[in-house]
């Protein structure tokens, strides 16, 4: 219903925050300067915490309705696992190639969430409801890549390098 006559004082606040980090363990060899080997397992983490608050005053002293908030919160986690497999051959001194494969990384997820809405009236009358708490488990499968580079050492004047990496995101997934 539209206030007839007066206005209405709206504020409304959202806030965001979150990161995405990864925690990596790994492992490298070295043969005869030659060849460079390295694995790496990685346990990557998504945080993410959003709150929306929407509140609105009646300044209509007609109407008895006085303001209301709506407030509405989102917290979603995640923890995965992926690994990193990569070589690099050194056939003469002044050239390189390398190949890496990195995994798909299947994170699992979850998001919780609550909202409430708050009333009061010039009569002193108030009301309060909040929802019971939201919840939902999904899995988030990112690609699996191929990264191939080549480097070239041109004496004392400079490098000359190229990487080529091959990632399908097609293949992303959510997955309850």
């Amino acid at each position: 219903t539209q206030i007839p006559t007066g206005t209405v004082d709206q504020e409304r606040i959202t806030s965001r925050r979150g990161s995405v980090s990864e925690t990596s363990m790994a492992f490298s060899g070295n043969y005869r300067d030659k060849l460079l080997v390295g694995l790496s397992m990685g346990f990557p983490s998504i945080r993410f915490e959003e709150s929306y608050s929407h509140h609105e005053e009646v300044n209509d002293t007609s109407l008895n309705l006085s303001e209301f908030t709506y407030r509405q919160n989102l917290i979603t986690r995640g923890m995965g696992f992926n690994i990193k497999l990569g070589a690099i051959f050194q056939p003469v001194e002044w050239a390189r190639v390398g190949i890496a494969f990195n995994s798909a990384s299947t994170v699992s997820m979850s998001d919780r969430w609550d909202t409430n809405i708050s009333s009061s009236f010039r009569d002193g009358t108030t009301y309060s409801e909040e929802s019971p708490l939201g919840s939902y488990n999904y899995n988030l499968k990112l690609p699996s890549r191929w990264i191939f580079s080549s480097a070239f050492i041109i004496g004392k004047y400079g490098v000359v390098s190229a990487d080529y990496e091959l990632v399908n995101y097609a293949n992303s997934r959510f997955r309850n």
